[in-house]
């Protein structure tokens, strides 16, 4: 269920109900009565219970249905001239009717219903009648296009986005959002991702840039905070949970998984990282944050030299010693992530004497 106005989603969340699960355990055998539609309502009402606050009838204006079901249904009301095509509390009752009437999913010979959709239908009919009936749907539109399509819409875009200077898509507006529920500092985030991407791109291949990399380290800044709601004490691995777990319109669960990683990565060492990327992304990571507090970072940005097996850190002249006397415990840090550096790979981070 998605609450969105346009093409911004505002609130999501997935449940544990489906047409072919409900239909496997109320109509298995595949005979259909009154009690058997009963009672898969109930279930479905009982799983979608939490629903009804967050996307009670005041709070949208207009109900799309997409995927499967939704079509099969609505096009049999169609091609039975119930209704133009949109689903109905009254078009539900009829098709509930009509297959307690035919006693067996095998004798549901309406048309325009596939021979495929029997056995599912009825698990959908409760579904959706329980969704109308619970949430006030007079009418459920189909949507022209479910989840294949989305994901093509959602590729298209990204590719396009990436041929510009500064790509953008839904994934950059839900990175906000998290930043806005979290009450993260974006001011000190963006100074961390300045650096941590400068960084990674002192070590960087080529191709490396043209990938989503470096977007993914940034969301990893971005992000890197959150978890100081929960706790400041080892807010790092909270920061780590939350965003492998969040919910986060255009992510994948495996690119959530990463940018986990990258967040765990500012403070755990990352010497059990097999591919590359990652573990220069981390470790320019873990620097920025020893430098996210520092007012000599604030004074003058880094400027790493590019090079193949190492990034050299070097600063305005005076400033290192400066750092030293002002900010001790950033220059310690710097000093203990080269050794790190150092035991961790072929990749070394060269800081002025």
């Amino acid at each position: 269920m998605i609450l969105g106005q346009g093409r911004v989603p505002l609130l999501a969340e997935s449940f544990q109900v489906g047409s072919v699960s409900l239909s496997m355990r109320f109509f298995g055998d595949g005979r259909l009565s009154e009690q058997a539609f009963r009672a898969a309502q109930i279930a479905a009402g009982a799983e979608l219970e939490e629903a009804l606050q967050p996307f009670a009838p005041q709070r949208w204006q207009e109900a799309l249905g997409s995927s499967g079901t939704v079509g099969a249904v609505s096009q049999l009301l169609a091609a039975n001239h119930v209704t133009d095509g949109r689903i109905t509390p009254a078009g539900l009752r009829w098709c509930i009717a009509g297959c307690i009437e035919a006693g067996h999913t095998d004798r549901l010979l309406w048309p325009a219903l596939r021979v495929d959709r029997r056995a599912v239908l009825p698990g959908g009919l409760a579904i959706l009648y329980t969704l109308a009936t619970h949430f006030g749907i007079d009418s459920l539109v189909p949507a022209r296009g479910a989840l294949r399509q989305g994901v093509i819409i959602d590729l298209r875009e990204r590719l396009e986005a990436l041929r510009h200077a500064h790509p953008e898509d839904v994934r950059d507006e839900s990175v906000r959002e998290l930043q806005s529920r979290f009450g993260v500092a974006t001011d000190q985030a963006l100074r961390v991702r300045t650096l941590a991407q400068q960084l990674y791109q002192s070590v960087a291949d080529g191709d490396d840039l043209l990938d989503e990399s470096q977007r993914e380290l940034g969301w990893a800044c971005d992000l890197h905070e959150v978890g100081q709601m929960v706790s400041h004490h080892d807010h790092h691995r909270h920061s780590a949970y939350l965003v492998a777990n969040v919910d986060a319109a255009g992510f994948s669960q495996s690119q959530q998984r990463r940018i986990s990683e990258l967040v765990l990565g500012q403070r755990v060492a990352c010497a059990s990282w097999t591919w590359a990327w990652p573990t220069r992304s981390s470790r320019g990571k873990r620097c920025a944050c020893g430098w996210r507090s520092s007012s000599a970072m604030r004074a003058a940005p880094s400027t790493p030299v590019r090079c193949r097996s190492s990034a050299t850190m070097t600063r305005p002249a005076g400033l290192w010693a400066r750092l030293g006397r002002e900010q001790p415990r950033t220059l310690h840090l710097l000093r203990e992530e080269a050794e790190a550096w150092s035991r961790q790979g072929s990749l070394k981070l060269v800081l002025p004497r």
